[in-house]
């Protein structure tokens, strides 16, 4: 939100500057300059974030879930492997 709205605010000054013919206030630069800046900042600490996060979830090697209860079919047949020897007639 912050970048939008500095780059917004920078994009006001320059249209008015531009259409209207006016001189920018340069208290007004410094503010979207600021904003804009900002914003950008705190969306690359957003990222770094994000980054590290994943890094120490990654690290601790849990599994992603766990199960309380493990059932088996009874099996009505048995399993039978297919080799290449087998496969072939």
């Amino acid at each position: 939100l912050l970048t939008a709205g500095g780059a917004g605010m920078g994009l006001y000054l320059l249209a008015k500057t531009v259409w209207l013919g006016g001189s920018i206030s340069t208290s007004l630069l410094y503010v979207a300059l600021c904003l804009f800046l900002s914003g950008l900042q705190l969306l690359a600490i957003g990222i770094v974030g994000e980054y590290l996060g994943k890094i120490m979830v990654e690290s601790k090697q849990r599994p992603l879930y766990l199960l309380n209860r493990h059932y088996r079919a009874p099996l009505s047949h048995p399993i039978l492997s297919l080799t290449r020897k087998e496969a072939m007639p």
